[in-house]
């Protein structure tokens, strides 16, 4: 077992008593960090539009501390305080992360490492309060913006970003993907990044699998899709994907997982009335990680029509619980979608990803779904990630410690 670290995690995104389901990633791994002999917290540095916080209760600022379930947890909730003057509000938020890490500084110690999640503002932060205390940070991206993008529009975004990337002791891409860009795009060298994928969380793994075999012809298909109803994931293309399905005689049924604003919700029941599949579509909402399983659980495939994606979580859980996917060209998925457990379409086409799905369906007893789950398992599972995490620990703790 490795020695005990003291990691402070600080993050741009995390569950607040308005939102007990935001990121659940990072909660996940620091859960784990601690399972594994680490003593680990939370800093939570949350951005909010003004509107946002004009629809709390509290409208202007809020930073609170608490120990949720073991885990101590200190957030900031912080919006700019000149529209426009970019510079000045960088500086306000940083001086607000800093005097929350004070205080948790001040009740739990000072941490031996800091992990950031994602750059803009958890990466920033942790790059300051590394500078100020002499404590090295390493940084994971998530962003899919970067890389669609090339990088941030706002050239002092661009530049905060470049500037913490290449200050971090290591820099952790989900995928390979994702490295290969952003190394181009920030101009990462000297084995600065590295690639691991995102933990996928274990109540995915539990053999307590549900698998529906295909085969009357007369039974429904059950497809599950996970994810915002937005541009990046086009739902669109699979609603006129799903059309060209059933005119093939094939009896599909699609379970929508997410949300999205109004305008877009309005603009997605359009496509639908148009392509005439009302009867096969069910949306669900926002749900838990449990809910989510359940649904995978009823489901014979995943399908993700996604432009890009740094990594795909919503693909890797479908793989642990056994379930083939049909997925589009996004990026990340290439790190573990493969013949033996899905296809990748290549070309952005209603016909051709229709093709897929019937593909899917025709061969679908033809995949072993215990050894699908099993390469899911030694890529992202909690064993894996944390022994990943370990050694990145280790090496920038024993390369900071020889400066």
């Amino acid at each position: 077992m490795a020695s005990r670290r003291h990691i402070l995690i600080v993050t741009s995104w995390y569950k607040t008593n308005d939102d007990h389901v935001g990121s659940p990633f990072v909660e996940e791994q620091a859960r784990l960090l601690q399972r594994n002999n680490n003593q680990v917290g939370i800093l939570a540095t949350l951005w909010k539009s003004r509107k946002a916080l004009m629809l709390r209760k509290n409208s202007r600022f809020h930073q609170a501390a608490y120990t949720d379930d073991g885990l101590p947890t200190f957030y900031c909730i912080m919006r700019s305080i000149i529209p426009l003057l970019r510079k000045l509000n960088y500086k306000y938020a940083i001086r607000r992360a800093w005097r929350t890490y004070v205080l948790y500084k001040k009740q739990y110690g000072k941490p031996d490492l800091l992990h950031a999640h994602s750059v803009l503002m958890g990466g920033v932060a942790a790059r300051y309060i590394s500078k100020r205390e002499g404590i090295p940070f390493v940084l994971t991206e998530h962003l899919t913006n970067i890389i669609r993008d090339n990088g941030f529009i706002h050239p002092l975004d661009h530049a905060m970003a470049k500037q913490t990337y290449q200050r971090a002791g290591k820099v952790i891409c989900v995928s390979s993907y994702q490295k290969a860009a952003m190394d181009e795009i920030f101009d990462i060298k000297d084995n600065r990044s590295c690639v691991v994928g995102n933990l996928v969380n274990p109540l995915f793994f539990e053999n307590n699998r549900v698998i529906h075999p295909l085969g009357t012809g007369q039974e429904v298909v059950k497809i599950v899709f996970i994810g915002g109803f937005v541009y990046n994931k086009d739902p669109f293309l699979l609603m006129a994907a799903l059309s060209n399905l059933l005119s093939r005689g094939i009896n599909a049924h699609v379970d929508m997982i997410g949300t999205a604003s109004e305008t877009e919700i309005n603009a997605l029941h359009e496509v639908i009335s148009k392509e005439g599949v009302n009867e096969h579509v069910h949306f669900i909402g926002r749900i838990s990680r449990q809910s989510i399983r359940n649904y995978i659980d009823k489901a014979h495939f995943l399908v993700s029509t996604s432009h890009w994606e740094t990594f795909g979580l919503n693909i890797a859980e479908a793989l642990a619980r056994g379930k083939p996917v049909v997925v589009t060209h996004s990026g990340g998925c290439r790190d573990f979608v493969n013949p033996t457990n899905g296809i990748i379409v290549e070309k952005r086409d209603p016909e051709i990803f229709a093709d897929a799905m019937a593909q899917m369906v025709q061969h679908y007893n033809s995949y072993h779904f215990d050894d699908i789950s099993q390469q899911c398992f030694n890529q992202f599972s909690d064993v894996t990630i944390n022994q990943k995490l370990e050694r990145i620990y280790g090496e920038v703790l024993s390369t900071d410690a020889r400066r």
